[in-house]
């Protein structure tokens, strides 16, 4: 019965006009997009017609899109330390990230808050910068004027090899992708608006990581960081206590009871997320 009706409604309203070249394509044949509701509502001026469109699924949208949003799960350690390099991604309000880098965390990474502003083009940043700027050229030109001076009067200018040592060495791009571990912690909590603080940066970062990742540029994956910043990276205490140091303000800074080691709170978190994930890989 549904048929005939469908094909009545088809037939009548000339829905073919609607692109739909025949009424087989607005019959559930399981290939397509759109369904007849065979339900017609008139205010006595215009006519509306009530279709059913297929529901996407996500699998399918993703891999549509060349989208598919892997899991720690789906990587292995070894093929981790052969393609990839691990970075794991501690996001935050106060700084903008803190990053440990490779699986051993040998180097960590940070965009502090004077860093962010200068990225945004902050006018009082801006500012700082400029005149920092103005000021080493001014020490640069004082400094051959005086070199100048020097060998005018017969001395020899010698160069230190410390200098020399201290340059650093030119950039070579790795092979290696880099695979992001972040922690989604952050996630909508930093929508709040608090006096000096950032709103809306861990989002905008997400955002931007999974864009390079559309490109095939990166790979991203999200990880929970519960109680990441209020363990011990060493012996795995969660004993940690608040000390005060001086340069560092507010909680930055927390001391293991056990160890006893001093831990920069955001590079503990980052060293944890990196053990996390370590730990996943290997399926433990």
């Amino acid at each position: 019965m549904t048929k005939i009706v469908d094909k009545l409604f088809f037939n009548v309203f000339k829905l073919s006009k609607l692109c739909f070249r025949n009424i087989a394509e607005l019959t559930p044949n399981g290939a397509n997009n759109a369904l007849l509701g065979d339900l017609i509502c008139t205010d006595g001026f215009s006519v509306n017609f009530l279709f059913y469109k297929r529901k996407t699924n996500q699998d399918e949208l993703a891999v549509k899109i060349n989208q598919i949003d892997l899991k720690l799960e789906d990587f292995d350690l070894a093929e981790i330390n052969n393609e990839y390099r691990p970075v794991s991604l501690d996001p935050g309000r106060k700084s903008v990230f803190t990053a440990a880098l490779d699986l051993d965390c040998s180097s960590h990474l940070r965009c502090t808050t004077s860093e962010y502003y200068h990225i945004r083009g902050s006018t009082k940043s801006s500012k700082d910068q400029n005149s920092k700027k103005e000021a080493a050229k001014r020490e640069g030109k004082e400094k051959e004027e005086q070199k100048q001076e020097e060998k005018g009067r017969g001395e020899e200018v010698l160069e230190s090899s410390k200098d020399e040592e201290e340059k650093p060495a030119p950039f070579q791009e790795s092979k290696k992708i880099s695979l992001i571990v972040f922690g989604a912690g952050m996630f909508g909590k930093d929508l709040v608006k608090l006096k000096g603080l950032r709103c809306g940066a861990v989002g905008k970062l997400f955002q931007t990581l999974k864009r390079r990742e559309a490109k095939g540029k990166l790979i991203v994956t999200t990880i929970n960081e519960f109680k990441t910043s209020k363990t011990c990276t060493l012996c795995f205490s969660d004993d940690l206590s608040i000390i005060k140091v001086n340069n560092f303000k507010g909680v930055g800074v927390v001391c293991c009871k056990k160890c006893p080691k001093v831990w920069q709170r955001d590079i503990n978190a980052a060293n944890n997320m990196m053990a996390i994930a370590t730990s996943i890989c290997l399926k433990n």
